[in-house]
């Protein structure tokens, strides 16, 4: 039953919107973009301007619907601060500072259309909120800038009334080039799996998924490594060159456990799967954490390319 229908601003987006506070004590509301609703459903006692979690990381929610990287479920329930926290752990959005100064970074290196291309600040940014770039000002947008200019990056020159024109340096081309092959801004995606017979089918959904979103996966016994490298030493350094992981718990095997538990150390996101067969299976330690269940090869290549787009495309 409806107790009361009022407006008010989503505190992640800022939008104004109609909203519905119902019998079963939740705020409801839905925000638009681009012909698609979100919706959200907020407890109704749970004051999230009075969090110091959400004042911490306001900047990152805003910077998430900015970014169209706002969770893609037909609905967010946040009844605590936990929901809040999960938003942001599943985000994979720059938190760190050398995060934040790699991530304005490559946005200005994905609009060069040429090396040596020249922009101006006024330009290049076009009234582009900080939160755009997971900032949680113009003086921080404008420290990053001038960091990156001193570690050699950029080069900024004509300053004038505000203004400047800055381009990338052959170092800045470089360093980009490298970010580009490994880690965060890598085109590629470490997949920890059974070996066992009988998984031909499920390897190439996981694999067509992966493609099928712009990524080349990287699967340790399709790999060729030097000799006096070993297979261990072989899995550590693909992780590291990876941008995410996905790990199919399916057989249970202790290396997908200590892959993706390796891969979680070092930052990179993770999206975790399992047969349905073999959900009841799964170890405390992991089940906690949302899986992508498939019954069979259809579902899982459907579902996890599904999962790609919404926790790792930009």
């Amino acid at each position: 039953m409806t107790m009361e229908n009022t407006t008010m601003f989503c505190p992640f987006s800022g939008l104004k919107v109609a909203n519905t506070i119902t019998a079963d004590g939740y705020i409801h509301y839905f925000i638009d973009r681009e012909e698609k609703s979100y919706g959200v459903s907020i407890k109704a006692d749970l004051n999230i301007d009075n969090l110091d979690y959400y004042h911490q990381y306001k900047h990152i929610f805003y910077g998430l619907w900015l970014n169209k990287k706002w969770p893609k479920s037909l609905e967010v329930i946040i009844e605590q601060e936990d929901d809040l926290k999960k938003i942001i752990g599943e985000s994979n959005a720059p938190i760190t500072p050398k995060q934040k100064i790699d991530h304005l970074f490559m946005a200005i290196f994905s609009k060069q259309s040429y090396e040596g291309e020249r922009f101006t600040k006024v330009s290049f940014f076009n009234d582009q909120r900080p939160e755009f770039f997971y900032l949680k000002a113009y003086t921080e947008r404008e420290y990053y800038m001038e960091t990156l200019a001193e570690q050699g990056y950029l080069e900024i020159f004509d300053q004038a009334m505000g203004d400047y024109n800055f381009r990338i340096t052959y170092k800045g081309l470089d360093y980009a080039i490298k970010m580009e092959e490994e880690g965060k801004f890598s085109k590629k995606c470490f997949v920890a799996m059974s070996f066992q017979t009988g998984m031909d089918d499920i390897r190439r959904s996981i694999k067509e998924a992966i493609a099928g979103n712009g990524f080349t996966p990287i699967i340790i016994d399709e790999q060729i490594y030097n000799s006096d490298q070993t297979i261990n030493d072989a899995i550590l350094a693909n992780i590291k060159r990876s941008k995410f992981c996905v790990a199919d718990f399916t057989h249970h095997r202790n290396g997908v456990y200590f892959e993706a538990g390796y891969a979680l150390g070092r930052g990179l996101p993770v999206i975790y799967m399992v047969s349905k067969e073999d959900w009841s299976n799964t170890h405390f330690d992991t089940n906690h954490f949302p899986h992508v269940i498939y019954k069979d090869s259809e579902e899982l290549k459907k579902k996890l390319a599904e999962a790609i787009q919404a926790r790792i495309l930009d």
